[in-house]
């Protein structure tokens, strides 16, 4: 059980992770501990090639194109501080290789890609920097 993060109901983005506390910098939140499967959803997350459905409230941490947390292996830790109560965020291109289909980013970072699952912008925008939590659900 992960006593870091908490899955909570947004008001505009359906069920997101939030920490329980203040985080430090390059602290451990949470790990790829759930079962490999074959077949991508909403919930996987992608390393060495193959998919893991992690169970939540890590399953809950959604897309930000100025993300707080990076996985790093099987391990997702955080880029900065964070404060008690913040939404935790990775940046979806980060971990997987495609998309079943390309989707609007609403994270409205300075850094928004505004579509993410679309290559071509992802290769002309890409850059991944620790910064404020605005995300995109996984709902």
């Amino acid at each position: 059980m992960n006593d870091l993060l908490e899955a909570r109901l947004t008001p505009d983005r359906g069920t997101a992770a939030f920490v329980t506390r203040e985080i430090n910098a390059g602290e451990l939140l949470g790990t790829l501990a759930g079962p490999r499967i074959e077949t991508r959803n909403r919930y996987t997350i992608e390393r060495d090639g193959h998919h893991y459905e992690p169970g939540a409230p890590v399953r809950y941490v959604n897309h930000s194109c100025t993300p707080n947390a990076r996985w790093s292996g099987h391990e997702l830790r955080a880029l900065r501080t964070l404060q008690a109560g913040e939404e935790v965020t990775f940046d979806y291109t980060e971990t997987e290789s495609g998309f079943a289909a390309p989707f609007l980013c609403r994270c409205l970072s300075e850094n928004c890609r505004n579509v993410i699952g679309d290559h071509s912008a992802q290769e002309a925008n890409h850059s991944a920097s620790p910064g404020a939590s605005s995300a995109v659900s996984r709902e």
